[in-house]
């Protein structure tokens, strides 16, 4: 009996001494550890995914896609925990992924996630995340359009920076800034709506944006930051309204109105955009002006071979180009044919011809036709009537006088 006592505390000692060696150690069956829950500490792995679980409401954070696909449907759980966010830098400088289709659960889209992802070429953003972190989509060389829904309050900076391809982006209508460099270096954006409710535009927020030609800043706005529009080389017009009360001096980099003559600013007199104008010698437009004395300058009329020009659009009440000048294709020529002249006995014809009967330049020249000559039959020409001189009377032998019967071809 004491025997027993001895080994059954040798057992439970052995057993204890055992467990103490896996203390803090958490082992996977499948995604699970061996107390069939997750900690908020630990990096998990299931499938493509590696994640964590988020305290409190333990939900999931994806922490690093190690998948292969091109085409990435993100999905809605795992292990039977809701994705709700997708942490810094999940994709990030991932080298094949074309597609991303992102899950409706997800609230937030940390830092860095799809950075340099240089194949990515269209991103599904749902309805549901409120918050997309810095640089996302930073240098996305292939990414071409995207839809902030208008469940997004927060922007990152730079998110869509170095997207190069990038033609398209539609904004949430619940921000109430533009970051810092949040499209800089989008060379193929042509144009961009900012939201009514806009209050700031950053710093560099659109510099280098090389195709945008016009910008209408909403009347939400109070600032403008440095150098927000530098670098935007076709740019032709802003439209600053009376609720910006900050721009700072450098918001186009170093211009003037002789680097850019057609540049205009339009704002209303009197205003802090008319100021700024004025200070920097560029050209500015009061964007009340009807344009009522507006007139047409150096236009021409096409003709049948020459373009000609719609002329510029130009108010000189309130200095401004409106419109610049477009060309008219030419017109083209009308025909009209040239008749045929047949040829004659002894005059030459011509062929059918063509004309333009706007500008009379002969399309289709006229060919000589040689004359006919005369066909001479009992001394009149079968086609004009002329006399044969050849023709001649002569006695037979019964002394009576008698026509001859030559025929001739002269």
């Amino acid at each position: 009996m004491h025997t027993l006592k001895h080994r059954t505390l040798a057992l439970i000692m052995s057993l204890i001494m055992i467990l103490s060696c896996f203390a803090g150690m958490t082992f996977s069956v499948g995604a699970y550890n061996i107390y069939g829950e997750y900690n908020t500490y630990t990096e998990y792995t299931s499938g493509d995914y590696k994640f964590k679980v988020l305290k409190e409401d333990r939900t999931l954070s994806i922490t690093e896609y190690i998948g292969s696909s091109t085409d990435v449907v993100i999905p809605s759980s795992i292990v039977g925990m809701t994705v709700t966010e997708i942490a810094w830098g999940a994709f990030e400088e991932n080298d094949k992924i074309i597609s991303v289709t992102i899950p409706n659960t997800v609230c937030t889209i940390g830092d860095y996630v799809f950075e340099e992802c240089k194949l990515l070429k269209t991103v599904i953003i749902p309805s549901g995340v409120t918050k997309i972190g810095y640089a996302v989509f930073r240098d996305c060389l292939n990414l071409e359009s995207a839809d902030i829904p208008d469940s997004v309050t927060t922007l990152g900076k730079s998110v869509f920076s170095g997207c190069v391809h990038l033609k398209t982006v539609k904004l949430s209508k619940n921000i109430t800034q533009i970051p810092y460099g949040f499209f800089s270096g989008c060379k193929s954006l042509t144009s961009i709506e900012i939201p009514s409710g806009v209050v700031t535009i950053g710093e560099s927020s659109f510099s280098g944006c090389e195709k945008i030609i016009d910008i209408a800043i909403p009347n939400t706005v109070t600032t403008i930051e440095g150098y927000a529009f530098s670098g935007c080389s076709a740019l032709k017009s802003i439209t600053i309204p009376e609720s910006v009360t900050v721009i700072d001096e450098d918001i186009f980099g170093y211009i003037s109105r002789y680097d850019k003559p057609n540049f205009v600013i339009k704002g209303a007199k009197g205003s802090v955009a008319e100021e700024f104008a004025n200070s920097n010698g560029i050209s500015f437009c009061d964007m009340y002006c009807k344009h009522e004395n507006a007139e047409i300058r150096g236009g021409t009329e096409p003709t049948c071979t020459t373009p000609g020009q719609t002329g510029t659009k130009y108010c000189p009440t309130c200095k401004m180009t409106l419109s610049e000048s477009e060309e008219i294709p030419a017109l083209g020529h009308t025909e009209e044919k040239i008749p045929a002249k047949p040829a004659a006995c002894t005059e030459k014809g011509l062929t059918e011809g063509v004309k333009c009967a706007v500008c009379g330049e002969i399309l289709t020249e006229q060919k000589e036709i040689p004359e006919l000559g005369h066909y001479f039959e009992n001394g009149k020409c079968t086609r004009c009537s002329e006399d044969d001189p050849s023709y001649k009377l002569t006695l037979n032998s019964d002394s009576k006088l008698t026509l001859s019967e030559d025929k001739a071809m002269v």
